[in-house]
C-alpha cells in the first residue's frame, strides 16, 4: 500500500514542517562526544520562547524540581542535554506550524496532539517504561506527518477535506493512505529520527537510508506502544461526542500497556488536568472535558465525526 517514493519525496521537500535553526543546533549539539555545556545554555538563551518552556517545565509541579528555578543553567541541568533538545524541538515545530491552509484546522491538530503528548507522559509516568518527559515529546509529535502531507501536498490535500466533507479519524486516516500512498504514523517516526529522536522508527521496523535496521530496544517498543494508546485517550478528549467503540479500544489499548480499569479510572483526572495546563502554557485552546465516569455515561453508538 506505501510506496517508498511517496515516503523519500515528501522527507526531501523543502516545504516540509521542520524544527527551526536554534533547535537543529541544539540536536547536532548534545549528539557530540564532549558537548560543552556552556555552549548548549548559550544556544538555548538565544531563543526566548525555548527558553519560557524550559523554566515552565521545570518548575510544573509534573517535574518536581521541589525549588523555583529561575536560570536557564539550572533548567538545562534539570532536564538533561536531550531533554532540553527534545523540548526544543516541540517549541519550534508548534510555533512554526501554527497556521497555513483555510481548510485544515490547526487548532485541532495540535489540541489532538497535546491531548497524546499529556496521555503519553502520563502512562510513561505510570507504567515506568518510558520517561516521562520523553513520552510527552513523541506523543506530541507522533502525528506531525498529516503536517507535512499539508504542507507538501497542499492542493490535493485541500481536496481531499473538501471531498471528505466531516468524517472520522479512521476515515481521514484511510483516505490519507489511498490518496497520498503513505502511513501517517510512518510518515511521522522518519520525520522524527531524521531530527534525532530515532525510537518510534526503530519500533516500526523501519529501515535507513542505507537499508539497515537499527537494533530495537525495549524502550523504542515501549515508546510506540505508549503513543499507540495515547492516541485512543486523546479521542476522549478531543472529540465532539465519543462512541462506545471508541471507548472499548481506548481501555483495550490501556490494558495493553498493562493499565487496566481501575488505574485509568485513576489517572484520568491527571490527563485532563495536564492537557488543559499544557494548553495554557502553550497557546493551544482545549475543549471541556468530563470524567471518565461522563464519557461513559454519553457514549453513543455510532462513531464520531471529526474535523480536519
Amino acid at each position: 500500500m506505501n510506496d517508498a517514493a511517496a515516503y523519500l519525496a515528501i522527507v526531501a521537500s523543502d516545504r516540509l514542517p521542520t524544527p527551526g535553526p536554534v533547535a537543529l543546533e541544539l540536536t547536532a549539539l548534545v549528539q557530540q562526544v564532549d558537548v560543552d555545556f556552556a555552549d548548549v545554555v548559550r544556544v538555548v538563551a538565544s531563543d526566548p520562547a525555548i527558553c519560557a518552556r524550559a523554566l515552565r517545565a521545570v518548575n510544573s509541579a509534573a517535574h518536581g524540581a521541589g525549588r523555583r528555578v529561575a536560570t536557564v543553567d539550572d533548567a538545562v541541568r534539570l532536564l538533561g542535554l536531550r531533554g532540553i533538545a527534545r523540548l526544543a524541538i516541540e517549541v519550534s515545530v508548534l510555533e512554526r506550524n501554527r497556521g497555513g491552509i483555510a481548510e485544515f484546522d490547526y487548532g485541532t491538530f495540535w489540541a489532538d496532539a497535546l491531548a497524546r503528548a499529556v496521555a503519553a507522559q502520563v502512562l510513561g509516568r505510570l507504567t515506568r517504561r518510558v520517561p516521562a518527559d520523553e513520552a510527552f515529546t513523541y506523543g506530541l509529535l507522533s502525528t506531525i506527518g498529516r503536517l507535512a502531507l499539508v504542507s507538501v501536498h497542499t492542493d490535493v490535500y485541500r481536496q481531499m477535506l473538501l471531498t471528505l466533507g466531516r468524517a472520522t479519524a479512521a476515515e481521514r486516516e484511510e483516505a490519507e493512505r489511498a490518496v497520498f500512498q503513505v502511513d501517517v504514523e510512518l510518515l511521522s517516526a522518519l520525520m522524527l529520527r531524521s531530527w534525532g529522536l530515532p525510537a518510534l522508527h526503530v519500533a516500526l521496523g523501519a529501515p535507513m537510508a542505507d537499508g539497515e535496521t537499527l537494533p530495537r530496544t525495549e524502550r523504542d517498543t515501549a515508546t510506540l506502544r505508549i503513543c499507540r494508546a495515547a492516541g485512543h485517550v486523546a479521542g476522549l478528549l478531543t472529540a465532539g461526542s465519543v462512541s462506545r467503540r471508541q471507548l472499548a479500544a481506548a481501555m483495550q489499548a490501556l490494558a495493553d500497556v498493562s493499565v487496566g480499569a481501575e488505574l485509568a479510572a485513576e489517572a484520568f483526572p491527571d490527563i485532563v488536568e495536564g492537557f488543559r495546563d499544557s494548553g495554557a502554557l502553550l497557546a493551544i485552546r482545549t475543549p471541556v472535558v468530563g470524567t471518565l465516569a461522563e464519557i461513559y455515561a454519553h457514549a453513543t453508538e455510532v462513531p464520531a465525526q471529526t474535523n480536519p
